[in-house]
């Protein structure tokens, strides 16, 4: 049964890739400075982003890419944004 007659609605309105981008620049950036920076003990940190995962990745290494050590223990292909 449903509730309200806006609950028959398939799915949400899709969030433009300016704002998603800028929404997952301040979440990594965050997560990165309040939690995964403070581990200066581990020797390293593995960072994977598969689909949409991937912009998060490449969202903290442009803004903070600077000031990390980066090694790719592989060629890096980038994926091609369509």
């Amino acid at each position: 049964m449903l509730t309200f007659v806006q609950d028959v609605d398939p799915y949400t309105d899709a969030t433009n890739d300016k704002a998603l981008q800028a929404q997952m620049r301040e979440l990594v950036c965050y997560i990165w400075d309040n939690y995964l920076q403070l581990y200066d003990s581990a020797p390293e940190i593995f960072l994977m982003g598969v689909g949409n995962a991937y912009l998060g990745v490449k969202m903290l290494l442009i803004s903070r890419g600077k000031s990390m050590q980066i090694h790719l223990p592989f060629p890096y292909f980038p994926y091609p944004h369509h």
